[in-house]
């Protein structure tokens, strides 16, 4: 499943609420209109191996909070699909996708918050804040092709699974996903969700770090089994192919704007970081 990427390697802080990569590239769109804040990508270093792009960024201040910042790969839309690193390169990665259903509007700002506050430490960690950025346009679980991009993973795909593509991996975005995720290869893998409330305990790789995420985050351990099983998840895939572990978090329906922000921290715990 390993591959390579090519990707654009982008220098500068992005904004959590805004993204400008080029006149040519379509922007990660505002999120909040009660929560804006614009920033601009300090300068385009042009194209790089995957390899390359994630090596650490040279001659950033040690309390900038976001290290570097990666474009690793299109959307079907077009859109760009942008990883953030935080903290410290030398110790154990952990990656945080949050907006991969674009309808659901409030996880990611455990992303933003992680972003936006005090510099990361103990941990390497990559934020992708928004894993669909089409749907996310459309506030649509969906992307441009109108594929559940949580279901299009090449780990127990279904072709009877409502909308889960054509095939395995056809979508854009699945496939940007795996190639990041084989590249960093991290030890734990963190896919935030709503409308469901709870740490995920379906089909559990590491019930340890379940526990600490649950107590944590004031969440309860609950299976969300997909009533008949789950067919071609991001975490199932990740579970299957890789050494780490991935969890699924769900946050509910509405969690309010402060509770995601200290969500924020409390993960940062469950995985041995603080800020």
């Amino acid at each position: 499943m390993k591959s390579s990427l090519v990707l654009t390697t982008v220098v500068g802080v992005v904004g959590a609420l805004g993204l400008s990569v080029g006149a040519a590239d379509a922007a990660v769109p505002a999120v909040s209109a009660s929560r804006s804040a614009t920033s601009s990508v300090a300068a385009i270093q042009g194209s790089a191996s995957l390899g390359a792009a994630l090596a650490p960024a040279a001659a950033v201040a040690p309390a900038a909070t976001i290290k570097q910042t990666v474009v690793i790969g299109r959307s079907r839309g077009g859109r760009p699909i942008v990883a953030n690193r935080l903290g410290d390169p030398t110790k154990p990665t952990v990656v945080l996708l949050t907006t991969i259903h674009g309808n659901e509007r409030r996880n990611h700002t455990v992303a933003a918050s992680l972003k936006e506050g005090r510099a990361v430490q103990g941990i390497n960690l990559w934020v992708v804040e928004f894993a669909n950025p089409d749907g996310w346009a459309k506030g649509s679980r969906y992307n441009a092709a109108g594929v559940d991009l949580n279901r299009n993973f090449p780990v127990r795909w279904s072709r009877s699974t409502t909308r889960a593509g054509a095939r395995a991996a056809s979508e854009p975005e699945a496939r940007a996903l795996m190639a990041f995720l084989d590249k960093t290869n991290p030890t734990t893998v963190l896919s935030l969700h709503q409308p469901l409330y709870g740490v995920d305990g379906y089909a559990l790789k590491d019930k340890a770090l379940a526990q600490r995420l649950a107590k944590n985050l004031a969440l309860p351990l609950r299976s969300f089994s997909c009533t008949s099983g789950c067919t071609g998840t991001l975490t199932q895939w990740f579970n299957a192919t890789h050494r780490g572990r991935a969890i699924t978090v769900e946050f509910g329906k509405s969690p309010s704007w402060g509770a995601m922000v200290r969500a924020a921290d409390g993960i940062l715990r469950s995985v041995g970081g603080r800020r």
